[in-house]
């Protein structure tokens, strides 16, 4: 049976270049490990050993809990944890992860909320016949018979909105492997703790959603095995990345033989002459709404300078109907209505060319004979 994890399924959804090579290359990251997962990690341990000694009436005060933290940071601290972010040190990232304990401490003692069945809990649910997802959970409770929360402590500095919340299949992926684990599951709440902010996040699925979760669980999966293209994907996430050196995305910063163009130098004169035609076109922007109001203003179409050089402004009245297809139901019914709707329809090209991939073979051969290959080129500049 092949095995899944949220980690693993996580990593293809950001990108699709990495996945390849941490599970189907098997290349060893650069990066053993950075500083927020070094924290997060210290964190969690923390909270597992006060619900863990709980079991066994062994009673933890705070002062007890932060020690344990604090002696354990340093024993296991090595100068080899990366950290991205240059204004903060460790000292910073260890008093943050203190005052999440503090604080949660405060907030749930006594710790009498449920029965906590399982800390770190494994299992694997099987989706299909052939694939298993491992369901790992940092803590489990049962407030009354019937009734089951899944928590999960996140020590990010991302507070989600509830609708984040709820779109979130981490945890209702959890919740698949509770109900098959405990048929006496009526109701599973899936409970985030976000240390940072001192806040909660509760959600609850019904089986019909769940039903639809696990369908698209199952569909990622199939995509997965499916696959034979993995693009790098760029995101703020690539600064905590150990394949940095590999990607294409990212090795030439690593690349000291750079062959007989020097790129580097191609590579800031573009950059600079970007940044400014940015600011060029900003302040043309500013000069075009000030022209603009003064020819309102004045009632005429051109303006001269000292040299006699003019600018014209040509300007009409045009209507213009929503782009976006939510915005468009009134408007198709009044087409129909007025018998323009055959005539005003448009193939959605756009949509079409990055749908083309996901069409079966039939679809694409015949598609192909009315399209152009083309290569599409770029360029963008960071800040």
């Amino acid at each position: 049976m092949k095995r899944f994890s949220h980690t693993r399924i996580s990593t293809y959804k950001q990108c699709k270049k990495q996945y390849k090579y941490k599970y189907i290359d098997d290349v060893e990251s650069s990066i053993d490990n950075t500083i927020e997962g070094f924290m997060g990690d210290v964190v969690h341990r923390a909270l597992e050993k006060l619900y863990e000694d709980l079991k066994y009436e062994k009673w933890n005060d705070k002062a007890d809990l932060i020690d344990w933290y604090e002696s354990t940071w340093e024993d296991e601290w090595s100068e080899d944890i990366l950290v991205v972010k240059d204004e903060y040190d460790a000292k910073h990232y260890k008093q943050k992860g203190k005052s999440m304990i503090s604080d949660y401490y405060e907030r749930y003692h006594p710790f009498d909320q449920a029965t906590t069945i399982g800390i770190e809990t494994q299992h694997r649910y099987e989706v299909t016949d052939e694939h298993s997802v491992s369901i790992r959970i940092d803590r489990l409770d049962s407030p009354e018979p019937g009734v089951y929360e899944i928590h999960d402590y996140k020590t990010s500095n991302h507070l989600p909105t509830q609708q984040e919340a709820e779109e979130d299949t981490q945890l209702a992926t959890y919740a698949l492997g509770i109900k098959d684990m405990y048929p006496d599951a009526d109701e599973v709440k899936l409970i985030w703790h976000y240390l940072g902010f001192d806040r909660e996040v509760v959600v609850e699925k019904s089986d019909e959603e769940l039903g639809v979760i696990e369908e698209q669980l199952v569909g990622v999966i199939h995509d997965i095995e499916s696959n034979d293209d993995y693009p790098p994907t760029k995101s703020p996430l690539c600064d905590y990345c150990g394949y940095q050196k590999r990607c294409p995305a990212w090795k030439h910063k690593f690349d000291d033989d750079l062959g007989d163009i020097d790129a580097r130098s191609l590579a800031e004169d573009y950059i600079s002459l970007q940044k400014e035609k940015d600011k060029i076109e900003e302040e043309m922007k500013s000069l075009e709404g000030d022209l603009s109001a003064y020819m309102e203003a004045n009632n005429i179409d051109r303006v001269f300078d000292d040299r006699g050089r003019s600018i014209y402004r040509w300007t009409k009245d045009v209507i213009k109907f929503p782009r976006n297809a939510e915005d468009q139901d009134e408007l198709w019914e009044a087409l129909e209505g007025l018998g323009l709707l055959q005539a005003y329809q448009k193939v959605d090209t756009w949509n079409l060319e990055q749908d083309f991939d996901e069409l079966n073979d039939i679809q694409k051969e015949v598609l192909d004979q009315l399209g152009e290959d083309k290569q599409l080129e770029r360029f963008y500049c960071d800040d």
